[in-house]
């Protein structure tokens, strides 16, 4: 098995285990600490994400620039000076986190964050352990850029998966047999955060050669090297978080808040669509930063059109699970019957806008590899300025399905628009081959499909006929993608190789 398709599998691996834990462990949080003190753990889990911006893209500039260091000479020699340079820079940045974390501990305890059961007090020391589990994890990202930028993916998904069930257990045992569980809960965070900052800088330098050599410091130089495309990768950050957040402001602004609870149902369903692209795009990164600094075009275009069908193949059929099947699945997850009516036209709107966005996922990847950070950074500050306006027109005249329906023809514009611009600078000429082959096919093919499926399902009011006619559907898509496409077949039978082992059984 090559070492992509390794690396794949395992993504996939090290996705399911995080999504099915991070599943789990919800209930059991507001069963024994209450929704109110949730709601506080969910409001450091959004802060850090809002903090991740300080890493303004050097840790993708990391992925890449060791992807690029792996076929020079030398070159584990140079990813450990790369690797001792960065450490510099995140462990600093680290302390900065939580400085501001203890400067602000009063404010967010007694200005911010608002309260009826939970006191003053525990709030601060909520607020201390929390900043020093974000601040303890900072450095995490670098070592992540840095194995799989290596294409270690196996080794970052085991420890990613066996931290993840360690972190989650141990959580789950101290909020339920501990005194002060909301206290308990971060005083693990950061117990089990010391031990993950430990695992991962052992592993990474054990990845390059051995443990770290003390001897290498700052690098000037080679922070120069990786700094200009980081601040292409943080410019894309900023702007692609501000698109995200957009509809939320607009709508919370301008409709109810049980409109604007139903409107994130729906969006966060929708993210599941990256469960079937993100394990790929991981694996795919590091493959075309090598072959593009290796200048060997002709494996970049058959890796590029080879993961491209896979993801299309992939994520067709889950959109059309969420563009036909939107209401089905809103009231198997809440079991509210509100909330399945008021967010099911959101959900298909967002699943057909997720079917355009998964096929550009690979395409997004190969602009970076390539380092063309300003094609998806002006992409992302145009869109910004467009749907904005956009945004408060639609969710005016159409509520919560207007912000969801400015998603669609966002994700539409992009996939028709962009491509244009990429295949002038890379891949030239196979534009129409990614449109009619690797991408088209198999959207109009699962639309049909599924379309059909959901006719068919109109005319049986039985869940188990019902259900029975998805899976169908499934089957009849999936088979029919494989026969129409010889790059499925060839991956098929190089993952499963059948005919090779019934020749050797006779």
């Amino acid at each position: 098995m090559s070492i992509l398709r390794k690396n794949i599998i395992a993504n996939y691996g090290g996705k399911a285990v995080t999504a099915l834990i991070g599943f789990a462990v919800v209930p059991v949080y507001l069963a024994y600490v209450g929704v109110e003190a949730y709601g506080l753990i969910s409001f450091f889990i959004s802060l850090q994400a809002i903090i991740a911006v300080l890493d303004v893209g050097l840790s993708s500039a990391s992925n890449r620039e060791t992807g690029i260091i792996s076929v020079a000479d030398q070159g584990s020699q140079k990813t450990r000076h790369l690797l001792r340079t960065m450490e510099y820079v995140y462990y600093g940045v680290a302390m900065l986190i939580f400085v501001l974390f203890l400067s602000s501990a009063d404010f967010l305890a007694s200005e911010w964050l608002q309260s009826r059961d939970i006191d003053r007090d525990t709030i601060k020391q909520c607020v201390l352990l929390a900043g020093a589990t974000i601040a303890l994890r900072w450095p995490i990202s670098l070592y992540s850029g840095i194995l799989l930028g290596a294409e270690k993916h196996v080794l970052f998904n085991t420890l990613g998966a066996a931290i993840a069930v360690v972190r989650a257990l141990g959580s789950v045992w101290v909020v339920i047999f501990l005194p002060n569980p909301l206290i308990s809960f971060y005083q693990w965070q950061v117990l089990v955060s010391f031990a993950e900052i430990a695992v991962m800088f052992s592993a990474t330098w054990r990845a390059l050669g051995g443990m770290t050599p003390f001897e290498f410091g700052f690098h000037a130089a080679v922070f120069k090297s990786v700094w200009r495309f980081s601040v292409g990768i943080a410019g894309i950050t900023v702007c692609a978080m501000l698109l995200k957040q957009a509809d939320k402001l607009v709508i919370s602004k301008m409709l109810p808040l049980d409109q604007l609870g139903c409107y994130n149902t729906a969006y966060m369903l929708s993210t599941g669509m990256l469960l079937i692209f993100q394990p790929v795009q991981s694996a795919v990164f590091p493959r075309f930063t090598k072959l593009f600094a290796a200048d060997n075009t002709r494996q970049m275009s058959a890796t590029f059109h080879r993961t491209a069908q896979v993801v299309a193949v992939l994520s067709a059929a889950a959109a059309c699970l969420l563009i036909f099947f939107s209401r089905e699945l809103l009231l198997l997850w809440t079991q509210s019957e509100f909330v399945s009516i008021q967010a099911s036209v959101p959900l298909s709107l967002f699943g057909a806008a997720a079917l355009f966005n998964a096929m550009m996922a690979i395409p997004f990847m190969l602009q970076l590899a390539t380092g063309m950070t300003w094609l998806p950074l002006y992409n992302n500050g145009i869109a910004l300025l467009v749907i904005t306006p956009l945004l408060y027109f639609f969710v005016l005249h159409f509520g919560i399905g207007g912000g969801a329906l400015a998603w669609l023809l966002y994700n539409i514009a992009y996939f028709s628009i962009l491509p244009h611009f990429m295949f002038r600078h890379v891949l030239a000429g196979e534009k129409r081959r990614w449109y009619f082959e690797d991408t088209l096919p198999f959207m109009i093919f699962a639309l049909a499909v599924f379309f059909a499926v959901r006719l068919l399902c109109n005319a049986f009011s039985s869940p188990l006929v019902q259900f029975m006619l998805v899976a169908l559907g499934v089957t009849v898509y999936f088979g029919g993608s494989v026969l129409f496409s010889r790059t499925l077949q060839s991956v098929l039978t190089s993952t499963f190789p059948l005919q090779q082992y019934f020749r050797a059984s006779r």
